[in-house]
């Protein structure tokens, strides 16, 4: 059975919602966010000619904003809107936190490449494996050099089973770069590390010498495991300054027992003010109260956030790029790069070039093809019409040798009879 439909429908209601977001003025802010290098809302028409991609230059890349915010920024930058509000003052936009977190991570590589690096920062030709000690390496088990601490290891001893391309970095530099590790099984700082399986530091070299601590992968040489296994008379054992001489005698006579010793003492990254100016330069044309509060309490999130991320940068780019780049013969200067993007704009300008003519030649080719085809189709209707001529001109033959010589068939079919008729009588000339 259906139901009778009711009498009268629902009516949809709404209601305005009055917040920060939508009483801002959007066309004031665009304008702004473009210069700080956000992309507008236009709609993206694709050229007709291949699109190359470049590499920007640094200084273009410190006009653009790369970080983006994820859902503890925003939680934070919440609660500081929050704050602002009940002192009256304007809340604190996404793209402006955006900006300013964008500036300290740039302010602060640049500043960190500008830091003079050790001499022992330099690896030697003669260097020797941190785990095994031994120089010498083969093509198989060559020896690897982290571009982050300079560790000295073969593949085999620390667990690289292929050499990549590009940079190599160890695993302390990897996920710690910044922040010094230690050792849970004896007192040196420096070394080669890996983590455990609970997500702390061993030197590898002890894990292999303890016999109740293990390796989980022979392959890649972690995670560190059973360091709970360790007897408790081992764990008493204690470092005496008056043996050093001694454990010094043993440990260089046993080149397995040997590792390099490397420190960091960066420490928790506090923004200096030299790049708080800096940033306050940067963001001169925002208008915002209590701006040099906002931009402290940032600076503050900042290394806050940082020293949970271990020391690792904010931002992708940065964090690929290695630690070396400060040394003067791995910096690449903007004349370098200038003279590689007028190499590659060359090399746009010949393959445009080139994109033109094979569409010029391909249009000419297809034009001759269909005027061949023309030709063609006018050659079978000329051959048409000269045969229809010929037909034309043998009917007009016939018709007008009937209408000159009318008895012209008559006579010819006489002349046969009569030449028939001869033949007959000299044939019986010659047989009488």
């Amino acid at each position: 059975m259906r139901a009778h439909p009711p009498e009268s429908l629902p009516k949809p209601s709404f209601r305005k919602i009055d917040d920060d977001l939508s009483r801002r003025s959007t066309s004031h802010f665009d304008a702004l966010a473009k210069s700080f290098g956000y992309r507008g809302g236009d709609k993206f028409i694709r050229p007709g000619h291949y699109i190359r991609y470049t590499e920007p230059l640094e200084s273009d890349l410190m006009r653009h904003v790369e970080y983006d915010m994820d859902e503890q920024d925003l939680d934070w930058l919440q609660a500081l809107n929050a704050e602002r509000r009940k002192e009256q003052h304007g809340p604190v936009s996404q793209e402006i936190f955006e900006v300013i977190m964008d500036q300290l991570e740039k302010e602060w590589f640049t500043l960190m490449k500008r830091v003079p690096k050790p001499d022992m920062d330099l690896p030697a030709e003669d260097s020797c494996c941190a785990v095994c000690d031994d120089g010498e390496g083969e093509n198989s088990n060559a020896i690897v050099f982290c571009d982050g601490c300079n560790l000295a290891v073969h593949q085999d001893c620390y667990g690289v089973p292929y050499i990549p391309e590009g940079q190599w970095l160890c695993r302390k530099c990897t996920v710690s770069p910044e922040v010094p590790v230690s050792c849970l099984l004896c007192p040196n700082e420096g070394g080669a590390f890996k983590q455990t399986s609970s997500g702390k530091w061993a030197h590898l070299l002890c894990a292999i010498w303890i016999p109740e601590v293990t390796v989980q992968n022979h392959v890649f040489m972690e995670p560190i495991e059973h360091i709970e296994n360790v007897s408790k008379s081992r764990w008493k054992l204690r470092y005496i300054e008056d043996r050093a001489e001694e454990i010094q005698r043993i440990r260089q006579s046993n080149k397995a027992a040997r590792a390099y010793a490397r420190t960091y003492k960066t420490g928790i990254p506090l923004v200096p003010q030299y790049i708080v100016t800096k940033v306050m330069t940067y963001i001169s044309k925002v208008t915002l109260r209590k701006k040099p509060h906002v931009v402290l309490s940032v600076c503050k999130y900042w290394s806050l956030k940082r020293e949970a991320r271990r020391g690792a940068p904010l931002l992708k780019r940065l964090h690929l790029e290695p630690w070396t780049t400060a040394t003067s013969a791995a910096q690449q200067t903007e004349e370098d790069r200038l003279r590689k993007l007028e190499a590659s704009a060359h090399v746009v300008l010949f393959c445009h070039i080139v994109l033109i003519l094979n569409r010029f030649i391909l249009k000419y080719l297809k034009r001759l093809r269909h005027r061949l085809f023309k030709l063609r189709e006018l050659a079978e209707l000329v051959q048409h019409r000269e045969t229809d001529k010929t037909d034309q001109l043998k009917s007009a033959v016939q018709e007008l040798g009937g209408l000159l010589f009318p008895h012209e068939e008559a006579l010819r079919g006489k002349i046969k009879i009569i030449t028939g008729f001869s033949l007959i009588c000299f044939y019986i000339i010659l047989k009488t």
